[in-house]
């Protein structure tokens, strides 16, 4: 069964998460069984607060390493500010590049800053 690790930072946008953690857990339901596991990982492995909520997770990024994916969800519209704030997942991004790695909207400025993406062509909305 696959293992999709979401990544959770401050500046996660809800929807984002709610969006990509109800696609598969929908796809389970569908299927009738468990397809996709879901774990939510952060840099510390600390809970992470959100402007709205304070969010569980399962583990730190080195827990996400036996992951089939690492997905990171929208992270807004402050992408320096983001950035910066993330250097821990970035180097973690840029050492672990051969992960098959994900992003939803404006996170993919996060796989970008990593350097993960030089050479190829990405887009986002």
């Amino acid at each position: 069964m696959p293992v999709i690790a979401l990544y959770l930072c401050s500046h996660t946008v809800m929807s984002s998460l709610g969006m990509a953690q109800d696609c598969f857990r929908m796809a389970n339901q569908q299927a009738g069984k468990t397809l996709f596991h879901l774990m939510k990982v952060s840099a510390d492995g600390l809970p992470v607060t959100l402007q709205d909520a304070q969010l569980k997770v399962d583990g730190d990024l080195d827990s996400a390493l036996n992951a089939d994916l690492v997905l990171i969800p929208a992270i807004g519209s402050q992408i320096n500010t983001v950035i910066s704030q993330n250097t821990t997942l970035l180097t973690w991004l840029a050492t672990h590049r051969q992960k098959q790695l994900a992003s939803v909207c404006s996170a993919a400025f996060l796989l970008a800053a990593a350097g993960v993406l030089n050479g190829y062509k990405a887009t986002t909305h």
